[in-house]
């Protein structure tokens, strides 16, 4: 390819898979430990073992309890997605807002539980952990098309 006179490719074609929901939804559990268990999913349930915020750090562990079935499971090629699915956790701020350590997932399984921590100077006390759920998700096929992607110069 590198030697196209051109020194670019004319066109390159793909596509990516996107999650569209029907709406989301948020379940909000408290920053501190608790015994009792809070159901996320039909298939999930979690509890907070252990929570601890300082202001300028956090630590934290999470249990979870599949009802039906291990909930990575849900998600084999080909199978249908579940009617709902936990595709983000986030730290809530004294403010009531997500916080900078909020994270989502790479694929389309957010963490539900296991153990986490951080900080920072901005960090500020957590309140409460936000899971967002899916509702009825659905797997897209969005295509595109990218034309005269320029080549580097292959030098001597």
């Amino acid at each position: 390819l590198l030697g196209q006179a051109s020194g670019d490719l004319r066109s390159v074609k793909g596509y990516f898979h996107a999650l569209i929901a029907e709406s989301i939804e948020h379940v909000d559990v408290p920053f501190e430990p608790n015994d009792a268990w809070v159901r996320l999913t039909p298939e999930v349930e979690i509890r907070v073992k252990e929570a601890v915020s300082t202001g300028n750090s956090y630590h934290f562990e999470i249990e979870m309890r599949p009802q039906n079935s291990n909930p990575m499971q849900l998600l084999l090629s080909g199978s249908p997605l579940p009617a709902r699915m936990v595709v983000a956790r986030q730290l809530l701020g004294e403010d009531g807002k997500p916080s900078q350590h909020s994270s989502g997932a790479p694929g389309l399984i957010a963490p539900i539980a296991g153990r986490g921590s951080g900080g920072g100077s901005s960090l500020g006390a957590i309140q409460a952990m936000r899971f967002v759920i899916a509702v009825k998700p659905t797997d897209r096929k969005v295509p595109f098309e990218v034309r005269n992607v320029p080549l580097p110069n292959p030098g001597p």
